[in-house]
């Protein structure tokens, strides 16, 4: 499975994740590990982006619906 692929489904999980647990910290600390853990990977600057895009919900207590 391409890695585009595996981050993709991360980022539904951890949609899901946020939406119905109200957890921010679980996504922030997986994607902090994999950074510290895989420094030259190529998806490392994606990953730093969505760090700060969690951490700034978090900040605003912003909720994700994943209602369709």
């Amino acid at each position: 499975v391409p890695c585009y692929y595996k981050l993709l489904f991360l980022r539904i999980c951890f949609a899901l994740t946020i939406d119905k647990l109200g957890n921010y910290d679980l996504p922030i600390g997986i994607y902090k590990q994999f950074v510290q853990q895989s420094p030259k990977h190529p998806y490392k600057q994606f990953l730093i982006k969505m760090i700060n895009y969690l951490e700034k919900m978090k900040e605003n207590k912003v909720r994700i619906d994943t209602k369709l």
